[in-house]
């Protein structure tokens, strides 16, 4: 019983103090700046139309944040996902939402793995995905 009591006021301790102070956020090295690629249209349920996607974004880190913005000057804001991969998204905010997502995958080197997907949530709504390979400048 007593070892139990113990236990639990260390819990709460380490809960009162935060639990060491550091973000639980992974961080991703060298991500800030320009990234640049051409996207390859991948389902058009949308009709869209457009193929590839000529993307040109700029990565900010911002605390635990990362903005991004987009080719059109749209911000995306999201958080990182693992040490080499994050996602952002921006929404109209309307009853049926537009979402626009944009993920970033196997961060290295100076390139990654990138897939911007366009979402309209109405009912029979549709979806339109591109994906390809983005390098920083």
């Amino acid at each position: 019983m007593k070892k139990t009591i113990l236990i639990l006021i260390g819990i709460f301790a380490l809960l009162g103090c935060g639990g060491g102070g550091g973000s639980d956020q992974p961080t991703i090295d060298n991500l800030e700046g320009t990234w640049r690629g051409n996207l390859n249209l991948i389902a058009d349920l949308c009709d869209l139309k457009v193929n590839p996607l000529q993307e040109h974004h700029e990565i900010i880190i911002a605390g635990d944040k990362i903005i991004l913005v987009s080719t059109d000057g749209r911000t995306l804001e999201g958080l990182t996902m693992t040490d080499d991969a994050f996602e952002v998204q921006i929404s109209d905010e309307q009853a049926f939402p537009m979402i626009d997502t944009i993920m970033y995958e196997l961060i290295a080197d100076g390139t990654a793995q990138v897939t911007v997907e366009h979402v309209w949530s109405r009912p029979g709504g549709c979806n339109t995905k591109w994906v390809g390979v983005m390098s920083k400048d």
